[in-house]
């Protein structure tokens, strides 16, 4: 169904792997932590060119939000319209998630191993606060979703098609709010490998690798 394909891609708009807190939180553990002083520019240089990257990404997540309420409003958007959107969103989100693992990778490069445990020790109390707002923000998604299968349903001028809408919408969004769980929550796996400073490209693209194959094995089911 074409409003479920659209609920569902709201999770990818949530964002993934690439919102790193690791990375966005070192600026001051580098300060304090890193000794030499050529190698903490290095990584105060990546530090900022993150940042830079994650606004821009928060902007087109907007402008993507924006475009998928129009599409799925409309009810002469078809499954081309919807796949052609889809393929979009997933070619800026692979993109944008290759540069994130780049600058992450350079990062660790010019930290020693003591450096990096110091820093991650350092914004372990972030972390931790990051995994207890999880609730908050999943409960807040739920409105959102909530929100939305209202606004589906007074789309529809037809009493019968508006509660087929509906009962559409509601279904699919239990499975919404289930993979947006697994976007925001890391296994005890994934969370070892962004938390050391050992971590490949090849396992850090794993990771986002995975991600994409839930979003995208969701556009198929629910299209």
């Amino acid at each position: 169904m074409l409003i479920g394909a659209a609920l569902a891609l709201l999770a990818v708009l949530l964002g993934g792997p690439s919102n790193d807190l690791l990375i966005l939180k070192l600026s001051k553990p580098v300060k304090q932590e890193v000794v030499d002083p050529d190698k903490k520019a290095e990584i105060l240089n990546e530090i900022k060119a993150v940042k830079k990257l994650s606004k821009t990404y928060n902007k087109k997540t907007k402008v993507f939000t924006k475009e998928l309420r129009q599409l799925a409003m409309d009810q002469s958007t078809d499954a081309a319209a919807f796949d052609s959107f889809y393929a979009t969103v997933v070619e800026y989100e692979i993109a944008a998630n290759k540069s994130f693992i780049l600058h992450r990778i350079a990062i660790q490069e010019n930290m020693t191993q003591d450096e990096w445990d110091a820093a991650i020790s350092s914004i372990s109390k972030a972390i931790k606060k990051n995994k207890k707002t999880n609730d908050k923000v999943l409960a807040k998604y739920k409105k959102t979703l909530d929100k939305f299968d209202s606004k589906i349903r007074e789309s529809f001028e037809n009493q019968d098609n508006s509660e087929k809408a509906g009962l559409v919408a509601e279904e699919f969004s239990t499975s919404v709010y289930d993979l947006v769980v697994k976007i925001l929550e890391y296994d005890p796996g994934e969370e070892k490998v962004l938390l050391s400073n050992e971590a490949t490209q090849k396992e850090l693209e794993a990771l986002v690798e995975e991600s994409n194959e839930e979003w995208v094995n969701s556009f198929v089911g629910l299209s």
